[in-house]
């Protein structure tokens, strides 16, 4: 079963591959490279992002833990400097971690087959795989607090509770493990009554002064970025912006995308569970805090409910899902679960593959921007790419910044558009053609809508400087 293992963290290969041979380009992940750059060359935790700021200068204060950062920086200063190819190491080098450690605390209260099968599940699990490659921290936090529940299994309460302080510190969210953690914590505290009480404060004493520090830190940070928020006066009366506010991550959305998210495999291999009634007393244990999670989930993010931060849950689900094909006595049964896990591991490596790129008339934008721009150029996109790729200031609706958004969508004419631009500074729009969206049915503000890019052609503060079958260049003129 280890050489079984053994190959399954032999994946991991492919996975760092993936992303080595495609682009920094999905989400947040640009702006936790640049972070893990400013500290490898400042040396310090900076206090905000220099290249997302807005009116009279605002600036983007940094609020969530560092640690991930940090690591990386210093394995820069270890490793010739900064590297997307060392980078790519240290994120899947995380993957691993969770692998194991699911493995050890899967074969601690089952068997080692069920572990193994566990394993499988999880590398092969789309969403698992996806935030392996991308420089999100959700896999660094969850990959710890998997490695902190192995170490409980293992009665080694010191360091699970000094896992537990780190993943904290990793993700801000982490928090919400929180209920699980002390169900694992009961179940596997052994010993009289004295001894349960001493190993539980071996456990809980370091998590409280991590989870403390790290609280005291973002709470120092969110005192600047409240007295640094936007409350200048509107130019003009803006429609009620929450009504052109799209709610992405509502639970319908999410359910949509689950099979996506956990895969084929996983979902087979739970039916079987429920269908084959494997069930066991054991069980109770992984549904408690399956379901405490849930709990705290749902009242932490009613307003943002995200898979991303439901991934704690994933590995609890691929073990239930595993007892589901190690009680299986057919064997063509099992290899097919097991065939369709490699395909669909392949596949959503090459779909990463095919999403996390920067192309070519992206590339040729980004060059044509850094020799004909000033330095200090504002740009107005809905992607961070610009900032990484070519250092220039970027600005799009946060809370700092654009407050007339909707204004200068749907109601402003040429003059006040003009001012609304000119009030923040903003010296080029840079229209991702891929974004522009059909306002006529829905209003939001997470993409161009088509009613206002129509107009630009046509209003006398801009001009046309570049522009490809990707994206367009409008300089304002001052």
């Amino acid at each position: 079963m280890r050489k079984k293992i053994l190959y399954l963290l032999s994946a991991c290969f492919f996975v760092t591959l993936t992303g080595i041979f495609s682009d920094i380009h999905l989400g947040d992940e640009i702006l936790h490279f640049r972070l893990a750059r400013t500290i490898f060359h400042s040396g310090f935790w900076p206090l905000f992002d220099p290249l997302n700021q807005s009116f009279d200068n605002q600036k983007l204060f940094y609020i969530d833990p560092m640690l991930w950062h940090t690591f990386l920086a210093f394995i820069w200063k270890l490793f010739f400097g900064v590297s997307k190819i060392t980078a790519q190491i240290y994120q899947t080098a995380y993957l691993a971690v969770l692998v194991i450690s699911v493995y050890i605390f899967s074969k601690k209260l089952y068997n080692d087959r069920t572990a193994v099968f566990t394993a499988l599940l999880l590398i092969t699990t789309p969403g698992i795989l996806l935030l392996s490659v991308i420089f999100h921290t959700d896999m660094p936090a969850i990959a710890l607090a998997a490695l902190a529940v192995a170490l409980i299994s293992r009665e080694n309460f010191l360091w699970a509770g000094i896992i537990t302080g780190l993943c904290f510190l990793t993700k801000r969210t982490s928090l919400i493990f929180i209920p699980g953690f002390l169900v694992f914590l009961i179940y596997f505290l052994k010993g009289s009554l004295r001894e349960k009480f001493f190993k539980s404060i071996s456990f809980l004493l370091p998590a409280a002064i991590f989870c403390y520090l790290g609280q005291k830190h973002y709470s120092a940070v969110l005192g600047l970025l409240n007295s640094s928020i936007n409350n200048s006066a509107l130019l003009m009366h803006c429609p009620d912006i929450n009504f052109y506010l799209k709610d992405m991550f509502d639970l319908k959305n999410n359910l949509l995308v689950l099979p996506a998210f956990l895969g084929i495999s996983t979902i087979a291999s739970f039916c079987l569970y429920l269908f084959c009634r494997a069930f066991s007393k054991k069980d109770l244990v992984l549904w408690t805090a399956l379901g405490s999670f849930l709990m705290v989930y749902f009242i932490f993010f009613t307003k943002n409910i995200s898979l991303r931060y439901s991934m704690i849950l994933v590995p609890l689900l691929c073990l239930i899902a595993a007892k589901g094909i190690a009680t299986l006595k057919s064997k063509i049964f099992r290899r097919v679960i097991i065939i369709i896990s490699i395909i669909q591991f392949f596949s959503t490596l090459g779909f990463i593959l095919i999403q996390r790129r920067v192309t070519k008339q992206e590339r040729d934008v980004y060059t044509y921007i850094k020799s004909n721009t000033k330095p200090d150029s504002r740009f107005m996109c809905t992607r961070p790419d610009l900032q990484l790729y070519t250092g220039r200031k970027t600005i799009w609706n946060n809370y700092l910044s654009l407050k007339e958004l909707p204004c200068l969508f749907w109601s402003a004419n040429d003059a006040q558009i003009k001012i609304i631009l000119d009030k923040y500074g903003i010296d080029y729009l840079l229209v991702e053609k891929d974004r522009i969206y059909n306002d006529s049915l829905q209003k939001h503000q997470l993409g161009w809508p088509k009613s206002f890019v129509g107009k630009i052609p046509g209003i006398n503060c801009f001009e046309l400087e570049f522009e490809n079958n990707r994206i367009s260049l409008w300089k304002i003129k001052k």
